[in-house]
This record gives C-alpha cells, structure tokens and sequence, in this order.
C-alpha cells in the first residue's frame, strides 16, 4: 500500500479529461445511474468507461478490509492505459466512499485531471425496497444493518461536490441531473 500512497503517473502518459465518482450508501442505485450516465455521455459523443469498482476489488483475502479501497484505485490506475488506448477519454465510477484515502490515490495518480464526486441520496425505505429485491439472506440483514452507519460515515466525510436525490424520477432524469452538474464537453 505505501508504494501506492506515493503513486503518480509517468507525466508523459495521457491523463482522462476527468473522472466522476458516484457515491452513496449501498442501495442508492450508483451502478445504474452510472451506467445511465456512461449511455448518456456515448450519445453525446463523449468517449466514457464506466467502471463499477467494488469488481475490482472483489478477493478473498480474509478480513483485512482496509486494502480493499488501495487495491481498486491500483486497479484502475493500472487500467487507464488501456481505456485511453481504446480511445476512452472520461471515466465514470460507482463507489461507496467511507474514507478519503481512494479519492486521494486517483488525485496522486492523475494531478491534471479534475475529480468530481457526486453523492446519490435516498430514503431509507426506497433502499430497503431496494435492497429487498437485489439482496437476500445475511447480505440483505448486513446491508440493512449497515444503511444509518454508511449514512452518517458519508456525511461525516462529505467529499461530494454536488447531492443528487435518487427517489422519485427515473434513471434518466437522475443521470441527466448529474451530467449537466459536471458539464463535460
């Protein structure tokens, strides 16, 4: 880990135009409005990856958490290359963020590029409709545990630029909201 808290980009290498990351707590649709985000930007003509992290750092290691957030920002760190050899110039993220320490790896890794956090709200009883759709079993008694812990952490930490709710409008008009916040062109 301490390598990567000292990580920078080579200056010569191509930096994305900009990264949005989508946080909030588990339930407040960050996949799907991401992903909606990502279709929105393409027929724009704006050339996005949307990468959901919490699959890059998806292992099985035993119960130290805390490497986690390290090892998904390695991740898309080592990514990058190749999204921008593929002709990607904007990532798009989806992640719960319950420390600052990811947003300040991304920040290390790619100085010149502006970071925008933007920060999903919904009511408890729609992440639990939610959740109780998605999830099952000790996932969804862990998830719905976690829902007032993850809120306040998040709130505690407020690194989003802008809150968008999340409750009654479609994805779309959710994505639409977040777009014209970062006004990519």
């Amino acid at each position: 880990m301490g390598f990567w808290n000292n990580c920078r980009m080579d200056i010569n290498k191509q930096e994305p135009k900009g990264i949005l990351l989508i946080t909030g707590t588990v339930g407040t649709g960050k996949t799907v409005v991401a992903t909606e985000i990502g279709e929105q930007l393409g027929s724009m003509s704006i050339l996005n990856a949307v990468i959901d992290l919490d699959w890059l750092g998806w292992i099985n290691v035993g119960d130290d958490f805390d490497q986690y957030d390290s090892l998904i920002m390695q991740n898309v760190i080592s990514a990058w290359q190749n999204y921008h050899a593929a002709g990607v110039e904007y990532l798009v993220l989806a992640r719960m963020l319950l420390q600052r320490e990811p947003v300040d790896i991304l920040t290390r890794a790619f100085p010149h590029t502006p970071i925008t956090i933007v920060r999903l709200v919904t009511s408890k009883n729609s992440i639990e409709n939610r959740l109780s759709q998605r999830d099952s079993g000790e996932t969804l008694r862990e998830h719905l545990h976690e829902i007032d812990v993850m809120n306040r952490v998040l709130g505690e930490l407020h690194l989003e630029h802008a809150t968008v709710y999340n409750e009654d409008q479609s994805v779309e008009d959710t994505a639409r909201q977040v777009i014209n916040f970062i006004n990519w062109k």
